[in-house]
């Protein structure tokens, strides 16, 4: 299974910085700890300016205010909004454990490309607010830095002195796969060395809340370990929520050169678009992008050992996402566990493929599938696929597929690899 971009692969590549900033906590051990315990981070709160008629879903998978003070890297805020700020605070833990900050000569050349599918909305709504409320002239000076997008990946390079290229992508809920999809091709083709990539997401703002409400595909559900229920015939839609997931990825010459712990390989990556609707999904454009990230990974489908779904828990998208495994691994469909992990902390939108990346990875360093997040399920007939176990299970996982399907009928697929690169004393400890 073999196609051109296989054909030109030039360098293996290789994960060695995580961090992250969700509603199921600080950190990258906080959300092993929600995945591995089947720990809920979905809450019944709804924010501030919100008239009590105008919402009908309940449920908002937040970060508080405390955590983000708690976990944020040094006094300086840096003038930025909350979504600069979650992001921050995901690079700084990624960065901090591939050694970056610790050696500022590895800055040079170094790349960022961040994903979201909205951008600074705080920014935005503050700036939209202040001058339909106060007028023109009271708005910040540093209205247009603080709502530019690229202002994100901006950030970071500044912040760690990273001067490769850096820019921002959109593509919806698949805007973060994108971002890594496309850092892993610039380092597999020889463009760079290292690159920092993921995502953010915030979207609790008054107005961008109300959009979503409006749209019909929030949750009604009355209690929060049911909110949201993936490939479940109970689901009713989903929860918001909010948060930043950041990799450092390196060429494993690079890695090897400094050192640096291996903490898993990113084996093949594809693309597609459905060209069909805007927000109705298409499984052919779903099959498409996982065949082609099989392809660029030089697998079959059978090498998979688990597939961590898009999971929306809207109707449409499960049942599309459902014919779409099922035509391309056939037979394997039954052997092979998806997960929907939305069921704990939520969709977070463009951050949500960067996030859950960072949950395969650690599943594959503990070579331990978690229990399904939905304990009791009332199977869906159109979703007749395997789910995980009812209780976290040892296993010799090797591969691990991420689907990342998004309004626009843009469709991004990862590939991750259990890495064998490092030696018995530096591999990934099963405690990650």
């Amino acid at each position: 299974m073999k196609n051109s971009a296989s054909a030109t692969t030039t360098s293996r590549v290789a994960v060695t910085g995580m961090g992250c900033i969700t509603p199921a906590g600080n950190n990258v051990t906080a959300l092993w700890d929600s995945l591995s315990t089947r720990r809920h981070a979905i809450r019944q709160r709804i924010p501030d300016g919100f008239p009590d008629a105008a919402v009908r879903c309940r449920w908002g998978s937040f970060i508080e205010n405390d955590s983000v003070n708690e976990a944020w890297p040094g006094p300086d805020r840096c003038g930025g909004d909350r979504t600069s700020d979650l992001l921050t605070i995901a690079a700084d833990q990624a960065l901090r454990q591939a050694g970056i900050p610790a050696a500022p000569e590895l800055g040079a050349g170094v790349g960022v490309i961040i994903g979201s599918g909205a951008g600074a909305t705080e920014a935005l709504f503050d700036a939209y607010h202040t001058f339909f409320a106060k007028g023109a002239t009271r708005m910040r000076p540093t209205a247009v830095p603080r709502c530019m997008a690229n202002s994100l990946s901006s950030r970071i390079a500044i912040r760690y002195g990273l001067t490769g290229p850096n820019y921002v992508v959109a593509s919806a809920c698949a805007s973060s796969t994108v971002a890594i999809g496309t850092a892993f091709r610039m380092l597999r083709h020889g463009m760079a060395e290292r690159m920092v990539c993921g995502g953010v997401e915030t979207v609790f703002d008054p107005v961008t809340r109300s959009a979503w409400e409006r749209l019909g595909v929030l949750s009604r559900r009355k209690d929060a370990a049911h909110a949201v229920l993936p490939y479940d015939q109970r689901r009713d839609g989903f929860v918001l929520g909010e948060g930043a997931g950041v990799l450092v990825l390196e060429t494993v010459a690079a890695a090897r050169r400094r050192g640096a712990v291996i903490l898993g390989e990113i084996a093949g990556y594809g693309e597609a678009s459905d060209a069909t609707h805007l927000t109705l999904p298409d499984a052919a454009g779903e099959a498409r992008s996982m065949t082609a990230a099989l392809d660029n990974a030089d697998i079959q489908p059978a090498d998979i050992d688990a597939i961590l779904g898009h999971g929306t828990a809207t109707a449409a998208s499960d049942r599309s996402e459902s014919l779409a495994i099922k035509n391309v691994f056939g037979s394997a469909t039954d052997r092979i566990p998806v997960l929907g992990l939305k069921a704990l902390w939520g969709h977070l939108l463009g951050a949500s493929g960067a996030v859950e990346s960072i949950a395969g990875l650690q599943i594959l360093r503990a070579r331990q599938m978690p229990p399904d997040p939905i304990e009791e399920r009332e199977s869906d007939p159109e979703c007749a696929l395997r789910f995980g176990p009812n209780r976290a299970t040892d296993a010799p996982l090797k591969y691990i597929m991420k689907n990342s399907f998004a309004f626009g009928g843009n469709n991004a697929v990862l590939i991750f690899r259990h890495s064998d690169l490092v030696s018995p004393r530096r591999s990934a400890s099963r405690n990650p």
